[in-house]
């Protein structure tokens, strides 16, 4: 039975137009990156030999990470720069704040025990939200940096929400050492996974060794490229 996730829109003005502020299924935004990455690093006619060569894109879990769930975007470009040592963001429009500032002067204002990631400048700022999040009973959302995306400028902290998420919400994000310049509109700065909750114990299950290792033994003898897509990947679906 297909779930439903509903994205809740708060007033926001600019330029004397409602936005509305919706988060997207991920899928639409598989960087470029990986768009012009090739299956294999070496072109090479042997094809058992160029199974040791294969890239990223031939690992179905990593994809699976990048079209999984949804996406929160910039709805403007923000103009990231640096006056008298201290960095400043500013954005064209709009009456509310698209970023909050948590820090000034080493100072973190918001949360002083949280560490700054490596290779972050120590300034603390914040993504400001216009919308609210529901998911059925029983469910929540994990809120995360884009899964998988080194290349982004900035780095976005993680929590998860429960059921019903409040309009006017905010979480932190730091960008990375010496960075100056546009992050453009459209950029992903979270993404959205709702999952169900469960109740988990964790075990070892040492009897099922042998019966793994005979079936994994059996199953890449036969199939040389794609062993886990053909064997125990299942298909989501987020739109």
């Amino acid at each position: 039975m297909t779930k439903k996730i509903s994205f809740i829109p708060g007033p926001y003005k600019t330029q004397g137009e409602e936005f509305l502020e919706i988060p997207k299924p991920a899928k639409n935004y598989i960087p470029k990156w990986y768009k012009k990455e090739k299956f294999f690093a070496i072109e090479d006619s042997d094809t058992l030999n160029s199974v040791n060569h294969m890239t990223v894109k031939a690992c179905v879990p990593f994809l699976d990470t990048l079209i999984s769930g949804y996406m929160i975007e910039l709805h403007q470009d923000i103009f990231v720069s640096k006056k008298n040592g201290s960095t400043e963001i500013k954005w064209r429009s709009g009456p509310d704040p698209l970023v909050l500032r948590m820090s000034a002067d080493g100072v973190k204002f918001f949360d002083s025990a949280l560490p700054t990631p490596i290779g972050c400048s120590d300034d603390h700022w914040a993504w400001k939200l216009y919308f609210g999040i529901k998911v059925p009973v029983g469910y929540s959302v994990l809120v995360t940096h884009p899964i998988n995306r080194y290349d982004l400028p900035f780095i976005s902290s993680s929590g998860i929400m429960d059921e019903f998420t409040p309009f006017f919400g905010q979480f932190s994000f730091w960008l990375k050492d010496g960075f100056e310049g546009i992050i453009p509109k459209g950029t992903p700065i979270a993404q959205l996974f709702p999952f169900k909750r469960d109740d988990w114990k964790s075990e070892i299950r040492k009897d099922l060794t042998d019966s793994l290792a005979f079936h994994l033994h059996e199953k890449l003898r036969t199939i040389g490229v794609g062993y886990y897509k053909k064997t125990f990947h299942r298909k989501k679906s987020y739109k």
